[in-house]
């Protein structure tokens, strides 16, 4: 069976990635900047950015399916990629256990 899926450590990757991608794209990147607090708070091109950056270190595919993404808060995000990650290790183990 698949490990769970830590939802709080999902949330504070997405939250750090976000603040990293915010410091970045920031006009003024030396002034202070308001943690964000979900995805409203970002703009589409950190909002792509931020996709693109959950799905090298989770290794899925995100940006697709974002057109059907309705939630606007982190923890919202955090569930719709944790259930791709879930889908993924399935396969993964689905494949495993027909080469057995």
């Amino acid at each position: 069976m698949a490990p769970d899926v830590d939802r709080d450590e999902l949330v504070t990757q997405i939250k750090v990635q976000a603040m990293t991608i915010m410091m970045f794209t920031a006009s003024e990147p030396e002034a202070e900047l308001p943690e964000p607090s979900g995805m409203r708070d970002l703009d589409s091109f950190s909002v792509v950015q931020l996709i693109l950056s959950l799905e090298e270190i989770y290794d899925v595919q995100l940006l697709e399916e974002m057109p059907s993404f309705t939630g606007e808060t982190f923890e919202e995000l955090a569930d719709m990629v944790a259930g791709f990650i879930r889908a993924k290790e399935n396969t993964g183990e689905s494949l495993a256990q027909a080469d057995t």
